[in-house]
This record gives structure tokens, sequence and C-alpha cells, in this order.
């Protein structure tokens, strides 16, 4: 079933049925929302033929100082994105990391990549979210962190 199609019992007033979320797993709606929320990021990326994973890898290197690949390879591992060796030498190759001394670091055009990257998609999920109630956001984000709490490994 196509994602689009999912939730098709909306009321007149645009929000969903409560009866249409029932069948679905939380863990469904949760990649569901992931999925529409990172289309514009996903589209961006496709044209530069760069993956998810790349992009995420990006991201923990610019916020993880002094991290090797290994590291970033890891917490990367935590979630669903799978990066290869031969997608890190990628990213080496098109001059946006650099590994010195095994420690990663962006380099200026994979710095401003990262930014230009970061600033689409904290854009398109602004517009996305803001088409939902907020204290409906805020109930639904505090649940997730506290699921998140409840449920994170050790290591």
């Amino acid at each position: 079933m196509r994602y689009g199609q999912i939730l098709k019992n909306q009321q007149s007033n645009g929000r969903v049925d409560a009866q249409a979320a029932e069948g679905y797993t939380l863990g469904h709606l949760l990649r569901l929302c992931a999925h529409q929320i990172f289309r514009p990021l996903r589209v961006e990326l496709a044209k530069r033929k760069l993956s998810l994973a790349q992009y995420t890898f990006l991201a923990l290197a610019a916020r993880t100082h002094h991290a090797t690949v290994e590291d970033l390879l890891k917490m990367l591992d935590k979630g669903d994105n799978t990066l290869g060796e031969g997608e890190v030498s990628a990213l080496i190759s098109l001059g946006l990391v650099t590994v010195t001394d095994r420690i990663v670091a962006l380099s200026d055009a994979g710095t401003r990549l990262h930014m230009e990257l970061a600033t689409l998609y904290k854009n398109a999920e602004s517009e996305t979210l803001k088409q939902v109630d907020f204290d409906l956001r805020q109930t639904v984000s505090i649940g997730l962190l506290e699921i998140i709490a409840k449920t994170q490994d050790s290591d």
C-alpha cells in the first residue's frame, strides 16, 4: 500500500479520525511520519547521488568533534541507517570529509553542504509540523522522548 493512501479517513476539518489509526503499529506510523518529513531531503540527496545514511554521517561529523570513522559508524548503527566503507570512501573522494589520524572532520565543502541540507530539512519539517496543532505536537514529542528514555540502549 502506498504511504499516501494509508490515512484516507479524514474528517471535514482535516483531522484524522481516531479509527484510521487502528490496525497500525506505532512503529509503522513513526516510519510513515519520518518518510513524509524526510521527503524533500531525500529528493535533494538523490540529485546529489548521496544516501540518507551519508547525510546522517555528515550530520554526526558536524556535531561530534574528535570522532573516528568507527565511532560515527557505531552511532549510525543505533538507527535504521547503515553505511558501508564504500559510502564513507565516497564522502572522502567527494571532498566532503577528511580523515586525519583516524579522526573525521568535515571539509569546508562538507560543512557548506551539511548546513544547506540541514536548513532544507529543518524548513521542510517546520512546514509539515505547523499544519498540526501545537499542543498535539508537544504531547507527541514528550511521549516519544519518554519512550526513547525508557527503552534506550545502555551502550
